[in-house]
């Protein structure tokens, strides 16, 4: 019984932080995007 209780547990855990790192991951990624684009943006002026 506690077995279960313990692995179902650590499953929850897993799966939180998965999706904790997913959410970071995107976030950063947008921001990524956001600085691509503005630098992009520079490059055009300067040329």
């Amino acid at each position: 019984m506690g077995l279960i209780v313990a692995s179902v547990f650590s499953a929850i855990i897993i799966l939180i932080t998965v999706y904790g790192m997913i959410k970071v991951f995107s976030i950063a990624n947008k921001r990524k995007e956001i600085y691509l684009r503005k630098f992009t943006i520079l490059q055009v002026q300067l040329l």
